[in-house]
């Protein structure tokens, strides 16, 4: 096996444990409020939306600053940084004894964050420049299916052994994981002792300045935002088009997991096609494709169709997540990328924030149906954003 192709692997089994450690509390958090000392049903259910949120909400703002440290000091130590935190933090969240522990500790795990503007800049490094979408699709690949397995992963371990056997479990995942980054991935990095001494300000005005990054920071915002948001939703608009429907709570949990199989299984493909076909083109037909699917779902009248464009819509989403961090790629100097994709990574976390919230908030606003017609107008400004700007990424239509 090539070199690149070994700690291409490495990162993707890195990125696996990384978001699986960060998302299995997801499916039993909720329950374990009680545990926490949270007994009142309403109480139970801010404080389970505040401690989901907690880590995503810090990681969105301290993403482009440790994106810069790796700049400027190397992103295999930054990546390995996150996983051996992780593994610390997850271990004294098993021993936490109150929800103010909790959430202290779920912060700063979200300070301590950084992990994806680091693993994609180190991705991109030790990559061949014909190969940087396929491998982007297949790194991309790890973290929708650690986010989809890590609360599946969750559930089974709390109802085999308890609460504290999750978390141990999940901390011995990351701290295995920052030992492989540790011993095996290689990183082609040398100290730029004029990058160094730039300020992070400097850095960060200069990115923005690039019209092409602020559009793909829309779209990094609006992937996450356009999975996120219907999560809520979902149960109720089922009953919605089938008042008599079974076994609600089972049906919502496969339509989110399938989704997510299918974004992961487009993830490694799309990428790979845009390597062929041009990132820009790619991502244009993703854009408007997730668009019109959406606006499609605002007009189902059954839950067979509605399942159809989830599926539809996971894999227009899951193609543009490689797709978008390509183009980046293209776009940026290499010594520039950690600090421009934490940028874009902030973004896509403030997706994962807002959306949900969103999704709670517009029905009663606009209707279920308005919800998925609101999404598919922002997706749409999305494509049209990206168009606008090719005459400023015309490196990019290239791949």
């Amino acid at each position: 096996m090539n070199n690149w192709k070994r700690n291409l692997f490495i990162m993707w089994l890195a990125q696996l444990s990384g978001m699986m450690t960060i998302t299995f509390i997801m499916s039993f958090i909720p329950i374990y409020v009680a545990e926490l000392g949270i007994t009142e049903i309403h109480s139970k259910g801010f404080w389970a939306g505040i401690l989901m949120g907690a880590s995503a909400f810090f990681a969105s703002f301290t993403g482009p600053i440790w994106g810069n440290v790796a700049d400027r000091y190397g992103r295999k130590i930054m990546v390995e940084r996150v996983l051996f935190s992780n593994a610390i933090l997850t271990l004294l969240m098993a021993f936490a004894a109150n929800v103010w522990q909790f959430l202290i500790l779920r912060s700063i795990q979200g300070i301590l964050g950084g992990f994806v503007s680091a693993a994609i800049a180190l991705v991109t490094s030790f990559t061949p420049k014909e190969k940087v979408g396929a491998a982007l699709g297949f790194f991309q690949n790890a973290m929708i299916v650690g986010s989809t397995l890590g609360p599946l992963l969750g559930g089974i371990l709390v109802d085999a052994g308890g609460f504290q056997l999750a978390f141990l479990v999940m901390a011995l995942f990351s701290l295995s994981a920052g030992l492989l980054v540790h011993f095996l991935v290689k990183e082609p990095f040398i100290t730029n002792s004029a990058k160094i001494n730039e300020s992070f300000w400097g850095s960060f005005r200069y990115l923005l300045s690039l019209k092409g990054l602020v559009a793909l920071c829309l779209v990094n915002f609006l992937v996450q935002f356009g999975t996120m948001i219907v999560l809520p939703i979902v149960p109720t608009f089922l009953k919605v088009l089938d008042p008599s429907v079974k076994y609600l709570a089972t049906l919502t949990g496969i339509i989110i997991a399938l989704g997510g199989v299918f974004a992961a299984i487009s993830a490694a493909l799309i990428g790979r096609l845009s390597d062929r076909y041009g990132h820009r083109r790619m991502l244009l037909i993703m854009t408007s494709g997730a668009a019109i699917t959406f606006l499609a779902t605002a007009g189902v009248t059954s839950i067979s169709q509605f399942i159809f464009l989830r599926i539809l819509s996971g894999i227009l989403l899951g193609g543009m997540l490689p797709t978008t961090n390509a183009m980046i790629n293209s776009l940026i100097p290499a010594d520039r990328r950690g600090t421009a994709f934490g940028i874009t990574s902030s973004f896509g976390l403030l997706g994962n924030v807002v959306g949900p919230i969103t999704g709670g908030i517009l029905p009663p606003l606009v209707t279920y149906r308005g919800v998925f017609m609101v999404t598919a107008l922002l997706i749409f400004t999305a494509a049209w954003w990206v168009a606008r700007n090719s005459s400023t990424q015309s490196r990019l239509s290239q791949g």
